[in-house]
């Protein structure tokens, strides 16, 4: 987990700038991504994952603890 990141990815959604923390984590290797969305509270990933293209949130999905078996 990269704290810059995650103080980047924190302010854009505060600003409501979904494009902008959706760019933000496509920039980023899928398990990273995935490790910088899970520190955002439940409500936090509830709206973004919302916002993601169908494509990227397949690709993040699979490295959700949440979604292991």
């Amino acid at each position: 987990m990269d704290s810059n990141v995650q103080e980047q990815l924190r302010d854009i959604l505060s600003q409501g700038r979904w494009e902008g923390a959706i760019s933000l984590l496509q920039g980023l290797k899928p398990e990273a991504a995935a490790e910088e969305f899970m520190v955002l509270s439940f409500d936090e990933q509830q709206n973004l994952f919302r916002h993601l293209p169908t494509e990227f949130a397949a690709k993040l999905a699979v490295h959700f603890p949440y979604y292991h078996l």
